[in-house]
């Protein structure tokens, strides 16, 4: 059975989720799947990750992994080129309109 997971973690995850899909459907860069695809790192190590992306020129997808370690202010992602998230909006308390980050994301 999947623990369950807090409000705060279920908010910030529908924020990313949001501007995210938006970013990658507005470029079409590929799919963005939410907690209902496995991945599968090798052998039998398997998981469910709160979000994967999939490129539209890979047909066997590719994990989508970002480090927010040692960001300072704002962590840009290695896989989408020019997406970023500033770390003021990931106050589940606090989001941002979606609208307002992606007019700063572009």
């Amino acid at each position: 059975m999947h623990s369950p997971v807090s409000t705060r973690h279920a908010l910030l995850l529908n924020f990313v989720d949001a501007v995210l899909a938006l970013y990658i459907d507005r470029r079409g860069l590929g799919t963005l799947f939410r907690e209902v695809v496995a991945v599968k790192l090798g052998g039998r190590n398997v998981f469910l990750p709160d979000l994967a992306f999939y490129r539209s020129d890979r047909s066997d997808g590719e994990e989508l992994v970002e480090y927010a370690d040692g960001a300072v202010g704002h962590i840009d992602s290695q896989v989408l080129g020019g997406f970023f998230l500033r770390r003021a909006w990931l106050d589940p308390t606090a989001l941002p309109r979606i609208d307002d980050a992606m007019g700063e994301i572009g």
